[in-house]
C-alpha cells in the first residue's frame, strides 16, 4: 500500500483528488492538509511517514518550492510530487534541482497520476 499525503489550499480540489486516488487499490490517502503549517506540525508528531506527498505549487502561506525543499531536507524518505494549474519549465527545473520525485499539471489524467505515483514510489522519480 502506498501511503499518500495531500497538501493544497483548494478544498474542493483536495477532496476530489482524494476520492480519485483512493479508488486505486494500492493507494491510500492517509491525510490531507490545507496549509504547510498544518502539514509540518503533523509530520513532527509522526513515527510513520507517508511514502508520497502531493503538494500544490501555489499557496498563500508558502509555495510548493519552499515546502518541497523542507520535505526533501528533513524527511528524505517522502517522495514529493508537485501539482500546479500552470505548467512552467522554471518550476519543473526547480523541482528537479530540489530532488523532487515529479511534477504534474492539475489537469493530468488519472492514468498519468497513477503512473507518476507508482514510479515515484518504486524508482524515486518520474519525469516525462
Amino acid at each position: 500500500m502506498i501511503e499518500i499525503y495531500l497538501l493544497d489550499d483548494e478544498e474542493l480540489f483536495i477532496h476530489g483528488l482524494k476520492q480519485l486516488i483512493n479508488e486505486v487499490e494500492e493507494f491510500h490517502v492517509k491525510e490531507t492538509f490545507s496549509s504547510p503549517t498544518e502539514l509540518f506540525k503533523h509530520l513532527k508528531e509522526q513515527k510513520v511517514l507517508p511514502n508520497i506527498l502531493l503538494v500544490d505549487m501555489k499557496m498563500p502561506e508558502a509555495n510548493g518550492i519552499e515546502v518541497s525543499k523542507i520535505i526533501v531536507e528533513k524527511y528524505p524518505t517522502i517522495k514529493v510530487i508537485g501539482l500546479s494549474s500552470y505548467f512552467s519549465n522554471v518550476l519543473v527545473f526547480k523541482m528537479l534541482e530540489l530532488s523532487a520525485a515529479a511534477y504534474l499539471p492539475k489537469n493530468t489524467s488519472i492514468d498519468r497520476l497513477k503512473k507518476t505515483i507508482t514510479s515515484a514510489h518504486n524508482k524515486g522519480f518520474y519525469f516525462e
